[in-house]
């Protein structure tokens, strides 16, 4: 049981729902007013609200401020954080050094594992990360390097 458990969530949510609707019902008084070219009046948000209601919520929202409970997450207003990534992150364009290094790899210029180290030099990242990075972008990289052969055979052939 949770320590959130102790507190009373209806009163919170009953409490919310009455000054959501105490505030849809001021705003449409203002509009109107606004359009009558007359000056609005001042609009409580707790019309309807007893003082034992206000008291209920304010010693409910009190003792969860006070024992640090994450509000939004409990409501479901934000999500639970995920594993946060890595800080850096690779460029995948043709233009960057990263591929320049799966380029020499897959020419077979380099090895494996000085493609690797490279990767991880340029970039900081951790060896599972540039091994990935290499099998991903390794089929674009072959595919650029006929195109590339393509292109040198055309213009020698001039």
């Amino acid at each position: 049981m949770s320590d959130f458990d102790y507190y009373d969530l209806e009163a919170i949510k009953s409490f919310i729902t009455k000054v959501n609707a105490n505030h849809s019902k001021g705003f449409d008084r203002f509009v109107a007013a606004k359009r009558l070219g007359i000056e609005p009046q001042e609009e409580s948000l707790s019309e309807g609200l007893t003082n034992d209601e206000i008291l209920a919520v304010t010693r409910s929202l009190a003792a969860l401020v006070f024992a640090g409970v994450d509000l939004k997450l409990k409501f479901g207003i934000r999500k639970r954080s995920t594993k946060k990534r890595s800080g850096t992150r690779l460029d995948e364009t043709i233009h960057s050094p990263e591929f320049g290094v799966v380029m020499a790899y897959v020419s077979r210029d380099i090895t494996h594992t000085q493609a690797v180290n490279k990767i991880m030099g340029l970039r900081h990242v951790e060896k599972r990360q540039a091994e990935s990075f290499i099998k991903k972008r390794r089929q674009a990289a072959i595919d650029a390097a006929k195109i590339r052969q393509m292109i040198l055979t055309a213009t020698a052939a001039k």
